[in-house]
């Protein structure tokens, strides 16, 4: 696996999160997801956001200067 720094992480959880956000939009419009793809891509969404949490916890155990996970998020 590459090396990432928490600096990518950070990105990639702000960008998976909007994408959440996102995704949970379109799915509250009435038949917006008639074939179930939109929940199965929010699903895929929510096992990456996790993955990333884990790996920038751990990036920044030793960092004072990232701030916490939970600020990162909206979702």
């Amino acid at each position: 696996m590459a090396d990432v720094d928490a600096v990518t992480v950070r990105i990639a959880i702000e960008a998976v999160d909007a994408q959440i956000t996102k995704l949970s939009a379109e799915l509250e419009a009435p038949g917006a997801d008639a074939d179930g793809s939109l929940e199965i891509d929010l699903l895929q969404h929510r096992k990456a956001a996790h993955k990333l949490e884990v790996a920038y916890k751990e990036a920044t155990k030793n960092s004072s200067n990232m701030p916490p996970y939970d600020s990162l998020v909206k979702n």
